[in-house]
């Protein structure tokens, strides 16, 4: 499996509501209602996306698996300014369920906070508390657990935990000796 890392275009929107579709019906079963999980559109997510792409002082990187000429990207981050001055917040970092535990979660942060860290001092990442392997993934790499927010989604209620990394930098350097 050959896969690159690079900047999105404006092209790339449907390709990234794809793989925002299928990973929340697999990260989110028995989350979220199956209804909503079952109306979720993957044309109406991508028109979001254009605009997000373009948004200044945001980065989108997509994950393209060159052995899959149709449909190759199977990952996606997207980060910009955080809450707090000085701070990036990597608002969706996902991969397909195909792709998953080969590193690629693990390179796409690599790449973005290298993006990130000549601009931003530290890193934010917020995740559902009742992702237990995503948590355990920002975990795994060195983030401190922080505050939890509620969300509704669906109609249901739910707890987002907070990941913070308070040396950016730090991070980014990091990640570099690990990640091609």
């Amino acid at each position: 499996m050959t896969v690159a890392i690079r900047p999105a275009e404006g092209d790339d929107a449907a390709a990234i509501a794809r793989v925002q579709v299928a990973t929340w019906r697999t990260a989110y079963a028995g989350i979220f209602p199956d209804a909503y999980l079952d109306h979720l559109n993957d044309i109406r997510i991508a028109a979001g996306w254009t605009a997000s792409i373009e948004r200044p002082g945001h980065v989108t990187l997509v994950a393209e698996d060159g052995s899959l000429p149709r449909e190759p990207v199977v990952g996606f981050a997207h980060a910009g300014p955080g809450e707090a001055a000085g701070e990036a917040e990597i608002f969706t970092l996902y991969v397909l369920a195909t792709h998953q535990r080969r590193g690629l979660g693990r390179r796409l942060l690599a790449a973005m906070a290298r993006r990130l860290a000549p601009v931003h001092a530290r890193l934010v990442i917020r995740v559902l508390v009742e992702n237990g392997p995503a948590r355990a993934f920002y975990e795994r790499l060195g983030g401190s657990a922080g505050d939890i927010r509620r969300l509704h989604v669906g109609g249901r209620p739910v707890d987002e935990i907070a990941y913070h990394w308070p040396d950016l930098p730090r991070l980014s350097a990091t990640l570099a000796g690990a990640a091609p």
